[in-house]
Protein backbone atom coordinates (compact mmCIF):
# COMPACT_ATOMS: atom_id res chain seq x y z
CA UNK A 1 0.00 0.00 0.00
CA UNK A 2 2.51 2.63 1.07
CA UNK A 3 5.83 3.46 -0.46
CA UNK A 4 8.67 4.81 1.65
CA UNK A 5 9.92 7.18 -1.05
CA UNK A 6 8.19 10.22 -2.48
CA UNK A 7 7.69 10.11 -6.25
CA UNK A 8 5.28 11.45 -8.87
CA UNK A 9 2.64 8.80 -8.23
CA UNK A 10 3.06 8.49 -4.44
CA UNK A 11 3.09 12.10 -3.31
CA UNK A 12 0.83 12.18 -0.23
CA UNK A 13 2.15 11.20 3.20
CA UNK A 14 0.02 8.71 5.13
CA UNK A 15 0.04 8.59 8.94
CA UNK A 16 -1.39 5.05 8.92
CA UNK A 17 0.81 3.48 6.24
CA UNK A 18 4.19 4.89 7.32
CA UNK A 19 5.03 6.18 3.88
CA UNK A 20 3.66 7.87 0.79
CA UNK A 21 0.42 6.91 -0.94
CA UNK A 22 -1.39 7.75 -4.17
CA UNK A 23 -4.09 10.42 -4.43
CA UNK A 24 -7.10 8.03 -4.27
CA UNK A 25 -5.60 6.26 -1.27
CA UNK A 26 -5.04 9.59 0.48
CA UNK A 27 -8.61 10.76 -0.23
CA UNK A 28 -10.00 7.51 1.10
CA UNK A 29 -7.87 7.76 4.24
CA UNK A 30 -9.12 11.31 4.84
CA UNK A 31 -12.73 10.13 4.48
CA UNK A 32 -12.09 7.23 6.87
CA UNK A 33 -10.64 9.67 9.41
CA UNK A 34 -13.73 11.82 8.91
CA UNK A 35 -16.09 8.88 9.52
CA UNK A 36 -14.05 7.64 12.50
CA UNK A 37 -14.26 11.09 14.09
CA UNK A 38 -18.05 11.06 13.60
CA UNK A 39 -18.20 7.69 15.37
CA UNK A 40 -15.75 8.92 18.05
CA UNK A 41 -13.25 6.19 17.21
CA UNK A 42 -9.51 5.98 16.64
CA UNK A 43 -8.11 4.46 13.46
CA UNK A 44 -5.49 1.75 14.03
CA UNK A 45 -2.34 1.50 11.92
CA UNK A 46 -3.09 -0.12 8.56
CA UNK A 47 -6.79 0.18 9.34
CA UNK A 48 -7.76 -0.81 5.78
CA UNK A 49 -6.72 -4.38 6.59
CA UNK A 50 -9.04 -4.72 9.59
CA UNK A 51 -12.39 -6.45 9.14
CA UNK A 52 -14.32 -3.36 10.18
CA UNK A 53 -12.78 -0.96 7.63
CA UNK A 54 -11.74 -3.24 4.75
CA UNK A 55 -15.01 -3.23 2.76
CA UNK A 56 -15.67 0.46 3.36
CA UNK A 57 -12.11 1.34 2.25
CA UNK A 58 -12.40 -0.70 -0.95
CA UNK A 59 -15.73 0.90 -1.87
CA UNK A 60 -14.51 4.42 -1.24
CA UNK A 61 -11.18 4.04 -3.04
CA UNK A 62 -13.16 3.09 -6.14
CA UNK A 63 -15.22 6.28 -5.70
CA UNK A 64 -12.06 8.31 -5.22
CA UNK A 65 -10.71 7.11 -8.58
CA UNK A 66 -13.91 8.26 -10.31
CA UNK A 67 -13.88 11.63 -8.52
CA UNK A 68 -10.28 12.27 -9.53
CA UNK A 69 -11.15 11.65 -13.17
CA UNK A 70 -13.55 14.61 -13.09
CA UNK A 71 -12.20 16.95 -10.41
CA UNK A 72 -8.95 18.32 -9.10
CA UNK A 73 -7.46 16.84 -5.92
CA UNK A 74 -7.36 20.28 -4.33
CA UNK A 75 -11.09 20.81 -4.87
CA UNK A 76 -11.96 17.42 -3.35
CA UNK A 77 -9.80 18.04 -0.28
CA UNK A 78 -11.30 21.50 0.20
CA UNK A 79 -14.82 20.04 -0.02
CA UNK A 80 -13.90 17.31 2.46
CA UNK A 81 -12.58 19.92 4.89
CA UNK A 82 -15.64 22.15 4.54
CA UNK A 83 -18.03 22.37 7.51
CA UNK A 84 -20.95 21.59 5.21
CA UNK A 85 -19.51 18.12 4.62
CA UNK A 86 -19.02 17.23 8.27
CA UNK A 87 -21.75 14.56 8.09
CA UNK A 88 -20.53 13.10 4.78
CA UNK A 89 -19.94 9.38 4.99
CA UNK A 90 -19.28 8.63 1.33
CA UNK A 91 -17.45 10.15 -1.62
CA UNK A 92 -20.48 9.15 -3.74
CA UNK A 93 -22.85 11.42 -1.85
CA UNK A 94 -24.65 13.82 -4.25
CA UNK A 95 -24.34 16.64 -1.73
CA UNK A 96 -20.59 16.06 -1.40
CA UNK A 97 -20.18 16.02 -5.19
CA UNK A 98 -22.10 19.30 -5.36
CA UNK A 99 -19.60 20.82 -2.91
CA UNK A 100 -16.72 19.49 -5.00
CA UNK A 101 -18.22 21.15 -8.11
CA UNK A 102 -18.42 24.47 -6.23
CA UNK A 103 -14.76 24.30 -5.21
CA UNK A 104 -13.72 23.13 -8.68
CA UNK A 105 -15.48 26.15 -10.18
CA UNK A 106 -13.56 28.46 -7.84
CA UNK A 107 -10.27 26.83 -8.80
CA UNK A 108 -11.07 27.01 -12.52
CA UNK A 109 -12.00 30.68 -12.20
CA UNK A 110 -8.79 31.49 -10.37
CA UNK A 111 -6.70 29.72 -13.02
CA UNK A 112 -8.60 31.28 -15.93
CA UNK A 113 -8.32 34.85 -14.65
CA UNK A 114 -5.07 36.51 -15.69
CA UNK A 115 -2.79 37.42 -12.84
CA UNK A 116 -2.91 41.11 -13.73
CA UNK A 117 -6.67 41.20 -13.22
CA UNK A 118 -6.48 39.53 -9.82
CA UNK A 119 -4.02 42.12 -8.49
CA UNK A 120 -5.26 45.63 -7.71
CA UNK A 121 -4.52 48.17 -10.41
CA UNK A 122 -2.04 50.80 -9.35
CA UNK A 123 -2.57 54.27 -10.75
CA UNK A 124 0.06 56.77 -11.82
CA UNK A 125 -0.94 59.21 -9.07
CA UNK A 126 -2.55 61.78 -11.37
CA UNK A 127 -6.30 62.31 -11.29
CA UNK A 128 -8.26 61.57 -14.42
CA UNK A 129 -9.13 64.46 -16.66
CA UNK A 130 -12.84 65.28 -16.69
CA UNK A 131 -14.82 64.06 -19.64
CA UNK A 132 -16.51 67.01 -21.33
CA UNK A 133 -19.14 66.54 -23.99
CA UNK A 134 -18.91 69.06 -26.84
CA UNK A 135 -22.33 70.62 -26.68
CA UNK A 136 -23.25 74.05 -27.96
CA UNK A 137 -23.25 75.49 -24.44
CA UNK A 138 -19.81 74.04 -23.67
CA UNK A 139 -18.41 75.45 -26.91
CA UNK A 140 -19.71 78.91 -25.94
CA UNK A 141 -18.17 78.60 -22.49
CA UNK A 142 -14.86 77.61 -24.04
CA UNK A 143 -14.93 80.70 -26.28
CA UNK A 144 -15.73 82.97 -23.30
CA UNK A 145 -12.91 81.57 -21.18
CA UNK A 146 -10.26 82.00 -23.83
CA UNK A 147 -10.47 85.75 -23.33
CA UNK A 148 -12.21 86.72 -26.54
CA UNK A 149 -15.58 87.83 -25.21
CA UNK A 150 -14.97 88.59 -21.57
CA UNK A 151 -17.12 91.19 -19.94
CA UNK A 152 -15.23 93.96 -18.23
CA UNK A 153 -16.52 94.80 -14.81
CA UNK A 154 -15.69 97.99 -13.07
CA UNK A 155 -15.98 97.27 -9.45
CA UNK A 156 -14.46 99.63 -7.02
CA UNK A 157 -14.64 98.81 -3.40
CA UNK A 158 -15.96 101.43 -0.99
CA UNK A 159 -13.32 103.10 1.08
Amino acid sequence: MAQAEFDEKHRYYSKWAAGYVTAPQYLTEMLCVHVANQNREQLPDRFWQTAKWKKFYQQQIHSAFHLLESFDMKAILQALGDNRSKKTRSLRSPYFQKLVRIYQGKIDLAEATPKELREPIKGNGKPREPFVVDTVVNKLRKIDHNGKNQIQTTYTPLQ
